[in-house]
Formats: C-alpha cells, structure tokens, sequence
C-alpha cells in the first residue's frame, strides 16, 4: 500500500509545484488530520492547534517549490508542524482546559481508556519540548536521528528528553497505582 501511496504523493505535489489550485486543495485534505493531531498533541489546544494548522499549510503553499523529494513531504510538513507548535506555544499564554484528543492515536492507550485522564494528566507537565519528542517517537515511530533533524537539536538531547518524558509518564502511573491502594 505505502508504495502505491508514494508515486500518488510524487504527482500531487508535482501538481502543486506546478500552480495546480485542486492539487493544493487536495493535498490539504489529505494531510490536515495528521497536522492537526501534531500541533494540538504540542500545543494541547483546539484553537491553537487549528491556528497551526493553517499556518503550516500557508507555510506549505510558500515554500513547497523548495522541496526536492515529494517522498519526503510527510517528514518535511511534521518537522514545520512541530516548529510552529512550539513557536506557538512560545508566542502564548496556553490555556490547558482542553482535553487530549488525539491522545487514542497511542497504542497503549487504546488497549485502556481508563488510563486516558492519566496520560493526559502526565502530558500536561511535560514541557512542549518533551511532549513533541514524546509525540514523535511514540506516535509517529520516528527514529532519534529524524527527530533530531526535524527538532534541529542532538541525537543525545533527543534520547535525553524522550528518557525524561517516559519517567515523567511512569511516574505518574505509578502516584496513582499506590494512590488507589
């Protein structure tokens, strides 16, 4: 499947690259999902996150004549998610009344929603640093060194931080297995 994806992907952008409205649209659509659960997973706001959103796809429609490899366009478009969210988080007093929802995408989380509030819980104090590594890792799969080159930071920082944040998260499992006892 992911091999009949890629030639898909190559001529869409090439359609984009080349002026293409529809092709715009439809690239849009494809990948508003996955930018939206990115930025809000690091921004932990709904109005935030679409706030991103938008601007990583006005970013996208500036910049994608810079892109050379269309099969790189899902890492490309994550890193400038995840650079703006920050940014985001950075530019604004965040607000952390909204719920997690993306936080089902984790696996482990699917297997028991009772441990949702939980996560959320531990999500919330971690810094939007640790969180995005966090994200990266767990729910995207990416490897140290593409989080390092989307983060633009070393690969130990990134195994640093992504140490910190599953102890954060244990941590906190932990508090409320011996507060339920």
């Amino acid at each position: 499947m992911q091999g009949e994806k890629e030639p898909q992907l190559a001529g869409l952008i090439r359609r984009v690259q080349l002026g293409d409205a529809e092709a715009f649209s439809d690239l849009v659509q494809e990948y508003s999902r996955h930018v939206y659960q990115t930025a809000y997973t690091i921004v932990r706001s709904r109005l935030d996150a679409e706030e991103v959103t938008q601007d990583v796809f006005i970013k996208v429609h500036r910049k994608l004549h810079t892109l050379k490899d269309a099969n790189a366009f899902p890492a490309w478009v994550t890193t400038i998610t995840t650079r703006l969210a920050i940014d985001r988080i950075r530019q604004v007093q965040r607000r952390r009344s909204d719920p997690l929802e993306t936080i089902e995408d984790i696996a482990q989380i699917r297997a028991d929603p009772a441990t949702r509030p939980i996560i959320e819980e531990a999500l919330d104090g971690l810094s939007p640093a640790h969180r995005a590594i966090l994200l990266l890792r767990e729910r995207d799969g990416y490897e140290y060194a593409e989080i390092a080159a989307i983060l633009s930071i070393p690969i130990g920082t990134v195994k640093s931080r992504l140490a910190y944040a599953k102890q954060a998260v244990r941590k906190r499992f932990d508090d409320r297995e011996e507060g339920d006892a």
